[in-house]
């Protein structure tokens, strides 16, 4: 399902409400841990290999010994969670530990979204995949840095990354009644240190609300007897990989911020459906076009309904195009009464700024033209609709088709998601606002920006002069089509010469301007360039394009 980045920028207000109210910023990043700290890099398959998927509120994770009440905090995000049903657990639980680093004055946390819940208790990961505080641990290891590699390489991170995140524990404190470590109360526990704030317990630092690298300077001293310095946090002093990190980190806080904030993007997305490495499923070069032709002539599908599944299938096999966003693909219907795709226009006006629409027949999405990545109907519908029909046969030149348009569009997709991806982590990491109000610019992240930027750098410079434009059918030349496309996708137009011009485009090589053009040494291209280069998204050398002699008529 799509959503809109505005969803998130929504639920972001309520879960900064409710750290600043509840001051439960150390509990918050806990439950994100818990909940992607089950992943198993050796299991491929999903939920079973753990890791950021929501499992963490289902029972019996939930009351595993390390979430001790966890399921309290899980309460308290229902509501946030049942105000906006479109957003995953997964991504609320990440989301509410990057907001509780930042406002308690760490770094920002560039999250991306889309992560896919486990639906029932079946998704929940197995007891003893977290870390402990101390021996005896679970794993069975012999020490507390053996259990740290354990635990952590089998997520897949390194000595360095262990230590960075271990500095998490600059916020919260541990209670006897809930891990088993700590003291019931200490000097900096005694009393609410804010508005909202719980006492008691052992804390790992004096300012335990705040986000700094008081952490690591605390075990380089370990001189304060009310500061509480498990077996799994002094180890990181006395183990010989572990030390210089903590050492660098005791020294420049800078340092550790910007490593934090790696490492937590990588923790965050640990196990997630969504940010799963791309299995390379999908097919390379004109294996798309052939692997779409083999599925849908072996099942005849007709146009309507399950050519468009598979369209999407076989483009985007893992579901990775815009952070699990939304992508229309078309039915390419040309009558505008046609159900399907009426209700398909209707849904794109709510969401049109995380949505690409690819059809054959672009003059069905006017209102949305710049959503729109024009699909050549000869190696997409026209080939489709021969297969569905009796006696259908797939033309020799499609089977023998050197440019394989199915390719060029999923190339030109994949180089917007990236943009967009791009763009939203940059607002976040920027605090930008991702809620725009009516009547302000686009932002960076809309996708209708981003589509619209890339076709204007396609002929950007491009003075094009056209020759032959004028039919019985268009007296206007900026009427043409080829005039239009030409126009959105970056050139400047003329209907005659003037200075600086630096094309001529035409169809017959025998007329005024093309001899005006050849004089003056202006390239002169047939038609076919200004549209190749529009379905490429690219421009094309000028000399693959001449202007082919007419046909001489006989009889």
């Amino acid at each position: 399902m799509a959503i809109d980045p505005t969803v998130y920028a929504a639920v972001k207000k309520e879960l900064l409400e409710l750290i600043r109210t509840k001051r439960c910023n150390p509990l918050m990043i806990r439950l994100a841990w818990h909940d992607s700290g089950t992943y198993d890099k050796n299991i491929s398959s999903f939920p079973e290999r753990g890791g950021a998927n929501g499992s963490v509120r289902f029972k019996p994770e939930c009351d595993h010994a390390a979430n001790a009440g966890v399921i309290n905090l899980v309460h308290m995000m229902n509501e946030i969670k049942q105000h906006h049903p479109q957003v995953s657990f997964a991504d609320t639980f990440q989301l509410a530990a990057a907001l509780s680093i930042e406002e308690a004055g760490g770094p920002k946390i560039p999250l991306r979204f889309g992560r896919v819940d486990v639906g029932e208790q079946t998704g929940c990961a197995k007891e003893g995949r977290l870390p402990g505080g101390g021996g005896p641990y679970p794993d069975g290891a012999p020490d507390a840095a053996t259990h740290l590699r354990n635990v952590f390489y089998r997520m897949g991170l390194n000595d360095q990354e262990i230590v960075v995140l271990s500095g998490a524990h600059t916020l919260g404190r541990a209670y006897p009644s809930r891990s088993g470590f700590g003291k019931d109360k200490t000097k900096y526990t005694d009393k609410a240190v804010a508005e909202g704030a719980t006492i008691g317990g052992s804390s790992w630092t004096k300012e335990w609300l705040k986000f700094d690298n008081s952490y690591f300077k605390g075990l380089k001293q370990q001189d304060d007897e009310h500061l509480l310095v498990l077996e799994t946090d002094g180890v990181l002093m006395t183990d010989p990989k572990f030390r210089p990190w903590a050492i660098k980190y005791a020294e420049d806080e800078k340092l550790f911020f910007g490593d934090y904030a790696k490492a937590q993007v990588k923790l965050s997305e640990l196990g997630s459906k969504v940010f799963k490495q791309a299995s390379g499923s999908r097919p390379a070069g004109a294996g798309l076009t052939k692997t779409l032709w083999d599925e849908t002539s072996a099942k005849r599908l007709a146009v309507q309904g399950q050519y468009v599944s598979k369209v999407v299938e076989v483009m985007d096999p893992d579901q990775e195009l815009f952070c699990g966003m939304q992508r229309v693909i078309a039915q390419g219907s040309g009558d505008p009464t046609y159900t399907p795709q009426k209700h398909f226009i209707q849904g794109l006006a709510g969401t049109r700024a995380v949505s690409v629409v690819l059809d054959d027949y672009p003059n069905m999405w006017a209102a949305h033209s710049h959503s729109v990545l024009h699909a050549q109907p000869f190696h997409f519908f026209h080939a489709v609709r021969q297969a569905a029909a009796p006696g259908g046969s797939r033309r020799s030149s499609d089977a023998a088709a050197q440019d394989d348009m199915l390719t060029v569009a999923s190339n030109i997709m994949l180089q917007v998601d990236s943009r967009h991806v791009q763009a939203v982590q940059q607002a976040a990491s920027a605090d930008q606002p991702l809620l725009v109000a009516e009547g302000h610019p686009m932002p960076a992240w809309d996708a209708t920006l981003i589509m619209f930027q890339m076709r204007m750098q396609v002929l950007k410079g491009v003075k094009l002069v056209f020759s032959g434009l004028r039919s019985l059918e268009c007296q206007k030349p900026e009427q043409h089509i080829v005039w239009k496309t030409a126009e959105a996708f970056g050139a400047e137009c003329f209907d005659d010469f003037r200075l600086g011009v630096t094309h001529l485009a035409t169809y017959r090589p025998d007329t005024v301007k093309v001899y005006q053009a050849s004089a003056a040494g202006i390239p002169v291209v047939s038609l076919d360039w200004v549209t190749s280069c529009a379905h490429h998204w690219a421009r094309l050398p000028e000399h693959q394009f001449p202007v082919r002699p007419m046909a001489r008529q006989h009889g």
